[in-house]
């Protein structure tokens, strides 16, 4: 792949931005292409090749070889290429963290800090995980050795959603390889910057064509292709709940296993022995994070009721000087939503809380200072009922619905009161009860005076409609591993 063909298509000069199948830059099939947008101030930043089945089936068939060549590495030099590829991501920074702010909205500050950290670190955990992957031996019969060794599936597909581009790339990327698979991902239309920057650098690194493919396009075409490929031996999917549904349906016409790491409604519990001081940082992280766009959010507050009004006060007042704006500025605190479509969305639910009888605290629509932009302001519905829309359904935006309770059985019962399980937070002095609480709330993830703490090293996962299977951790790894169970018997007729 020459220099000038990696140019041309990361800068797009002259032309569309090509998706990235066997080691190189290549254009859609079709030669269609499609509008990326920066969401705080509304101008395109790019065009990229609009890919069909078509392309889905040339990044299948290159992943082929790329599987082929991965098993003649073995796990040592699969890890060397992904601990290559992290000092790769490392050593372009400034420049991941720039192109992902500019693309995806999110405050600079919060991408330095966060997200590009976290995907140098999985890459360098999978770099280590790849040759710690273990089989079993079994004692059965004196004569009989029976043993279990763990294979990869070959090609893996993978879709990942808007939110967090490249550390949720990171995030299925990283353990696929390190177990032996080739990856043929999918990026959400809206953010595909960083993830073929990502697929250019693995190439430098050393990695073998095919080993990573990005097919670039709407979700429905090339996610929907990629799903029912009968040559794809896994799916993982991050996204909503609804759209999880129809992955895991596609999937199924072929028996391909899935992983599905979908939305959330999670609780956000703080009993009365709190520092409120320290407690209104964790509420906010909990909510206001990237304009509340992440499946964990602890978009449900349940404050107990010796310190709800001061609580919900401070933390309205303090949302309510929350500085909006320009992405790029390191002042900037909360920035846009993704696209026009999810501010309707957001601002509709917001509609439906104010009819719900619910009390508006604090925002509740667009910034009239900012005229161009996806912006919501930070907002803080109170009196909710357990039971309307604003309490049950995923806004997927900043906004937080605040609820009373007396005891502890009263938070264990709100916070598992939802069809979601992916994370919940118990914040209290009182450890024992804290163990008590998070033992009883139905979530894969449970933070004690914390929020979003995130590691590598530990498994992620949801209950209920929060999906199933776990990403991270060795739990993660051995999810992109098929196993066989080897009898060996003496010839002895």
């Amino acid at each position: 792949m020459s220099s000038s063909n990696t140019a041309t298509a990361l800068q797009g000069a002259d032309g569309p931005l090509g998706m990235f199948i066997n080691g190189e830059f290549t254009p859609a099939a079709g030669g269609s292409a499609f509008e990326v947008v920066n969401p705080a101030t509304e101008e395109v930043i790019a065009h990229v090749a609009e890919g069909g089945p078509e392309d889905v089936d040339r990044a299948v068939a290159a992943a082929r070889e790329g599987f082929e060549a991965l098993q003649h590495l073995g796990a040592r030099k699969r890890g060397r290429l992904l601990l290559d590829l992290a000092r790769a991501v490392e050593d372009r920074f400034e420049e991941f963290a720039q192109l992902e702010c500019r693309n995806q909205g999110k405050p600079i500050r919060h991408v330095r800090g966060f997200d590009i950290p976290n995907t140098i670190e999985t890459f360098e955990y999978f770099g280590g995980a790849a040759t710690k992957l273990r089989g079993l031996t079994i004692e059965t019969e004196p004569a009989m050795r029976t043993t279990v060794r763990r294979e990869p599936y070959g090609v893996v597909g993978q879709i990942v959603p808007w939110n967090y581009p490249i550390m949720m790339a990171s995030w299925k990327i990283a353990p696929a390889i390190a177990a032996g698979n080739a990856v043929v991902i999918v990026p959400a239309a809206q953010t595909p910057l960083t993830l073929l920057k990502l697929a250019e650098l693995s190439v430098e690194v050393g990695f073998p064509p095919g080993v990573l493919n990005v097919v670039t396009g709407q979700g429905l075409v090339v996610g929907d292709a990629l799903t029912r490929h009968s040559g794809v031996g896994k799916i993982a999917f991050t996204g909503s709940t609804a759209t999880g549904r129809l992955v895991a349906n596609n999937a199924s016409i072929n028996h391909t296993p899935v992983t599905l790491e979908l939305g959330g409604k999670s609780a956000n519990v703080f009993f009365e022995d709190v520092d409120v001081d320290v407690a209104l940082k964790k509420a906010v992280l909990g909510i206001f994070h990237n304009a509340g766009q992440m499946c964990l959010a602890g978009s449900r507050l349940l404050v107990h009721e010796r310190i709800h009004n001061e609580f919900i006060d401070r933390m309205a007042s303090f949302a309510d000087q929350m500085r909006l704006g320009d992405p790029a500025s390191e002042k900037t605190q909360v920035g846009p939503l993704i696209s026009d479509k999810q501010r309707r969305r957001v601002l509709d639910f917001i509609e439906q809380g104010k009819a719900s009888g619910a009390s508006l605290a604090v925002g509740g629509e667009a910034p009239e200072d900012l005229a161009k932009g996806y912006f919501v302001k930070p907002t803080i519905f109170t009196d909710v009922a357990p039971d309307s829309v604003i309490a049950q359904e995923e806004i997927f935006g900043p906004v937080a619905c605040v609820f009373s309770f007396k005891d502890d059985e009263e938070a264990i019962q709100l916070a598992n009161d939802t069809r979601y399980g992916l994370a919940a937070a118990v914040h209290t002095n009182d450890l024992a009860r804290a163990n008590h609480v998070a033992e009883r709330i139905k979530a894969g993830n449970v933070w004690v005076n914390t929020y979003a703490f995130l590691t590598p090293g530990a498994p992620y996962g949801g209950y209920g409609e929060s999906g199933y299977g776990r990403e991270l951790g060795m739990e993660g790894i051995e999810g992109y591993t098929q196993q066989k169970t080897i009898f060996v018997s003496p010839n002895r007729g």
